[in-house]
């Protein structure tokens, strides 16, 4: 009975023994210090924009000199005498020493006149007296305003003549003397040789001419 507690005790003491020799052992590591995560620095490179390269563009620098402006011409065309009383007229603006007609308006049965967008410059202004070879009525002869005007006579053809220090009658006597020729007189006008025309502004300028 001994024999057999002993061989039991033995028996138990050797499977403690294996039993300790399977279990595995766990090593307590040593925990690391805490460490301070350092933040990765983001480096920016520039790279090239695939944008195209913004065309030149021409910049106007402001001109000292104004821009002429259309501009516009009325007035009032009358016949003085013993009274002073309205001229149904044309007026006639005619570029200089081609006799090209580049603007004109008519006077209305109070003499007024009106012209719309005319260019800024100099021109000959041509004031109708009549369109008969004849004088006109109630007159004797018609005097222009001043010295600085001339009679002109317009021809068929645009063709065309002035003269200095002459009345209406000295035109007419020209006309009568031409007839036979191919020059057809269709209008006396008086003329103002330089007249000027401002810019952008209503020039207004009245023609009085002198009934004796």
């Amino acid at each position: 009975m001994f024999q057999n507690d002993s061989r039991f005790l033995l028996f138990l003491l050797s499977l403690v023994l294996l039993l300790s020799a399977c279990t595995p052992q766990v090593t307590a590591e040593p925990t690391a210090p805490p460490t301070t995560t350092s933040i990765p620095t983001a480096t920016i490179t520039s790279t090239p924009s695939l944008t195209p390269s913004p065309t030149p563009t021409l910049t106007l620098v402001p001109s000292e000199t104004p821009i002429p402006l259309p501009a516009s011409l009325t007035g009032v065309v009358s016949l003085s005498g013993d009274s002073v009383r309205p001229l149904v007229s044309v007026v006639e603006l005619r570029e200089a020493e081609s006799f090209d007609l580049l603007a004109k308006g008519d006077s209305n049965t109070r003499g007024e006149y009106r012209i719309e967008d005319v260019q800024p410059g100099k021109y000959e202004l041509w004031v109708l007296i009549t369109t008969k070879s004849s004088m006109v009525s109630g007159c004797s002869d018609v005097r222009l305003p001043d010295d600085t005007w001339k009679i002109g006579v317009n021809f068929e053809g645009d063709k065309a003549l002035t003269m200095e220090n002459a009345y209406l009658s000295k035109a007419l006597f020209l006309v009568e003397n031409l007839q036979g020729s191919d020059l057809h007189a269709v209008g006396f006008y008086a003329v103002l040789l330089d007249f000027e025309i401002a810019s952008g502004i209503e020039n207004k300028f009245d023609v009085t001419l002198v009934c004796q």
